[in-house]
């Protein structure tokens, strides 16, 4: 279907890579994905050397972010966040990125050990937000052109939020179905909300940008 239809004028020119900017990123976020794993109160790092790393961190973000701000092929540009569009946008993909790692993380775990059930069934309880995702993607494409972003991204925070309730209740309603239930939910709420924001994002910049603007 790409081929067929996705005709665009491409201006070809050979691309510089912020090899500076990517190795500073490494360090910064290795860094502080390691301090979040001392965390636990089983730490086998001296105070002194949680300190060092912390210091580490701190050093290498403000150095990465200076260093975006003057490179001229910039791995991050700062500038795309200044749109109030991509800014609220991406905080909403933080917000339901963080959901989806926390049920996909946690919800088999929960199936199995609280509600006694096989792997099996806590696998299918998580599939069943397989299933909301792309029927409610779908929809959503026509949704947009009909109503708007804003519309069909508040359509999507409903579904999050009937899903997050039916979790809530799990403790109430202990049954794998009713899990399964808050999973479908769940998909219908990201497939309506990111589909959204991912075309509004790509709507709000040029078309240079939109592979940048986009990741």
């Amino acid at each position: 279907m790409f081929v067929l239809f996705l005709k665009e004028k491409v201006e070809q020119k050979r691309q510089r890579l912020d090899y500076g900017g990517a190795f500073l990123l490494f360090v910064t976020m290795t860094t502080m994905m390691f301090i979040f794993l001392q965390l636990d109160g089983e730490s086998f790092l001296s105070s002194y050397q949680l300190v060092l790393l912390i210091v580490i961190l701190i050093f290498g973000l403000v150095w990465f972010i200076h260093h975006e701000r003057k490179t001229e092929a910039p791995l991050v540009s700062f500038t795309l966040w200044r749109r109030k569009e991509i800014f609220y946008a991406n905080i909403a993909s933080f917000t339901t990125g963080s959901m989806l790692l926390t049920v996909s993380s946690f919800l088999p775990t929960y199936v199995q050990a609280i509600l006694e059930q096989s792997p099996l069934i806590a696998g299918l309880t998580l599939t069943a937000m397989s299933i909301g995702w792309p029927i409610s993607a779908t929809i959503a494409g026509k949704l947009v052109l009909n109503i708007g972003f804003r519309y069909t991204a508040l359509i999507g925070g409903v579904g999050l939020l009937i899903g997050s309730l039916a979790y809530l209740t799990l403790a109430i309603i202990p049954y794998s179905l009713w899990a399964a239930i808050g999973s479908f939910f769940i998909g219908v709420g990201m497939g309506f909300s990111t589909t959204s924001f991912i075309v509004s994002i790509q709507s709000t910049v040029d078309w240079k940008s939109r592979g940048e603007a986009t990741a």
